[in-house]
C-alpha cells in the first residue's frame, strides 16, 4: 500500500482546540462569526475529553482489509450497505455482518471508487482505468464496458473516469478525460456518447449530475459548464464561466438554480486561493448571480431544503498550515452570504463534509493533518450554529469517506486505524462504523450529500427516504 497521505482540499474544517461537548456561534446577526468553544482539552489526550452522551456505537465490523482505505458507503434497496476498497466491492448486512466480497476486475491503482445503486437494486462503479462495471444485488459481475480512451494520464490516484451518474430510468452517465460523455443503458449497452475534442484545455474529471432532467457536466480546465439532453446527449446549452473563477470545484442544484463553486490559484500571491460562487438559470444557464468569496474560496457544495448552500471555505494563507477554514452559509436565490463561521486557525483537520441530517446537523469528520490520536466525527447545527462531537476516535486514524445517514438516524462510516507508522510505507487496520445519532436520515429536500442520496445516484429526482 502506498503511503497513507491526507488531502487537504476543498472539504477541511479547522477546530479552534477540541471541543468537546459543544461549540456555540459567535457573532449570529451576520457574517464571519467565530465559533467559541466552552471548554478545551489536550488533543494529546482525547480519552480526557467529553463525548455527546446521545450517541452510541451500534456495531464496528473488521473488513479483514490490512492495508487500505474505503469509499464512501452507499445503500441498497433493501439496506444492505456497499463500498469498495482499492481491489474490492463488499456488501455488509444492517446488522453489520459481511454478506459477500467481490474482486474488482481491474486494479484502480492508488484510489477507491464509491459504488452508485441503481434503481433495480445493482451496484454500480467506475475504475481508474477507464471501465463500467456492474454487480447484480448478490454480488455476480453482470457486465462490464470498456470506454474508448486514451486517457489523460495525471499520475497515480487520478482518476480516468468520473463516478457514475444514474437516472430513475436506470441509464448510466460517467464522463471521462478521454474527453467524452458516455450513456450506458442497465444492460451494459451504449445509448449514445459525444466527444469533446474541440476543448484542449478542458478537463472532464469532476462527476456530473442530474439536477432537473438534464444531464449537467462541469468541464473543469476551460471553466465550462454543459447541459446534455439525457435521451440523446445533444448539448441544450454551455455556459463559459471564465469570467467568475479559472476552474469549477463543486456544483448543486438548490433552489432553483444550478449553484456552481469556482476556484483561481494564484501561488505568487500571499493568499494563493481566491473564488466565487455563481448562480444559473436551469433553462439557458444564464447567470442569476454571482458572489465573490473575500475570504478564499469554497469546493464542493451541499444544499438544505430551504435553499441554504453550504461549503467549507479556505483562504490558504502562505506559510500556515493550510489555511483559516470556516463554513459558509448562502442564500441560494441571490448568493447573500448568510455567515461564515471561522472555526479557528491552530489545528488544520482534513475533513469529509457532510451529510445533512433531517434535523439541520451538517456532519463533518475532521482532525490533525499529522494524523496523531483524537480525530472525530463532529456535527454542525444549520440552525443554531453550534458544533457538537459525536464520536472520537482514540486511535491514530484517518477519516476519508463521506458517511451514508440511514432515516433511523445511524450513520455509516469506514475509518482506517494506523496499525504502524515506522516505515515509510503505513499500515492499517480498516473498520466499518455504525454510529446512533438524533438525526431521522438525510434531510427531505435540496441536495444533502455528495452523490445527491444513500445510493449516491446523482439525480435531483431520486427519493430521500
Amino acid at each position: 500500500m502506498r503511503a497513507a497521505t491526507r488531502s487537504v482540499a476543498s472539504l477541511a474544517l479547522v477546530l479552534a482546540a477540541c471541543n468537546c461537548r459543544e461549540v456555540t456561534a459567535g457573532d449570529s446577526s451576520g457574517p464571519g462569526g467565530d465559533l467559541r468553544p466552552l471548554d478545551t482539552c489536550e488533543w494529546s489526550k482525547p480519552e480526557s475529553c467529553r463525548l455527546d452522551a446521545k450517541t452510541r456505537i451500534k456495531w464496528k465490523l473488521d473488513l479483514g482489509c490490512g492495508a487500505c482505505m474505503a469509499s464512501a458507503p452507499v445503500i441498497g434497496k433493501t439496506g444492505e450497505i456497499y463500498l469498495t476498497t482499492e481491489t474490492t466491492l463488499y456488501a455488509v448486512s444492517a446488522d453489520g455482518q459481511i454478506r459477500w466480497k467481490a474482486a474488482l476486475p481491474i486494479n484502480p491503482e492508488g484510489g477507491v471508487r464509491p459504488p452508485a445503486v441503481s434503481p433495480t437494486g445493482d451496484i454500480v462503479l467506475t475504475t481508474y482505468k477507464g471501465a463500467v462495471v456492474c454487480y447484480d444485488p448478490g454480488g455476480k459481475l453482470k457486465w462490464g464496458f470498456i470506454l474508448d480512451g486514451p486517457f489523460y494520464s495525471g499520475g497515480i490516484g487520478l482518476a480516468q473516469v468520473t463516478l457514475p451518474v444514474i437516472s430513475r430510468s436506470g441509464d448510466i452517465f460517467v464522463a471521462a478525460t478521454d474527453k467524452k460523455v458516455y450513456a450506458i443503458d442497465a444492460a451494459g449497452k451504449l445509448k449514445w456518447k459525444r466527444a469533446f475534442e474541440s476543448y484542449p484545455a478542458g478537463d472532464l474529471t469532476q462527476n456530473p449530475t442530474i439536477p432537473d432532467g438534464k444531464l449537467l457536466v462541469p468541464m473543469v480546465g476551460v471553466p465550462t459548464l454543459l447541459a446534455l439532453d439525457l435521451g440523446s446527449g445533444e448539448t441544450r446549452w454551455e455556459r463559459s464561466l471564465a469570467e467568475h473563477g479559472k476552474s469549477i470545484a463543486g456544483h448543486v442544484a438548490a433552489g432553483g438554480l444550478y449553484i456552481v463553486s469556482m476556484l483561481t490559484i494564484d501561488n505568487a500571491s500571499p493568499r494563493p486561493l481566491s473564488g466565487s460562487v455563481v448562480g444559473l438559470r436551469p433553462v439557458d444557464g444564464s447567470v442569476a448571480w454571482s458572489a465573490r468569496v473575500d475570504d478564499g474560496y469554497v469546493g464542493r457544495l451541499l444544499a438544505d431544503p430551504a435553499g441554504v448552500v453550504y461549503g467549507v471555505g479556505d483562504n490558504n494563507v502562505t506559510g500556515s498550515q493550510g489555511g483559516e477554514m470556516s463554513i459558509h452559509a448562502l442564500a441560494s436565490k441571490d448568493g447573500t452570504l448568510l455567515y461564515n463561521d471561522r472555526l479557528g486557525l491552530d489545528r488544520l483537520a482534513v475533513s469529509q463534509l457532510g451529510p445533512v441530517g433531517a434535523d439541520g446537523q451538517l456532519y463533518a469528520t475532521v482532525g490533525q493533518a499529522t494524523s496523531t490520536p483524537g480525530d472525530r466525527l463532529i456535527s454542525y447545527s444549520v440552525r443554531d450554529r453550534s458544533v457538537t462531537e459525536v464520536h472520537r476516535f482514540v486511535e491514530y486514524a484517518q477519516g476519508a469517506a463521506q458517511p451514508a445517514l440511514l432515516p433511523d438516524g445511524t450513520l455509516i462510516l469506514p475509518w482506517s486505524t494506523f496499525l504502524d507508522r515506522t516505515g515509510p510505507v503505513w499500515t492499517t487496520s480498516l473498520d466499518l462504523y455504525a454510529i446512533q445519532t438524533q438525526s431521522a436520515g438525510l434531510a427531505r429536500g435540496g441536495w444533502p450529500r455528495e452523490g445527491h442520496d444513500n445510493q449516491s445516484s446523482g439525480d435531483l429526482s431520486t427519493p430521500l427516504p
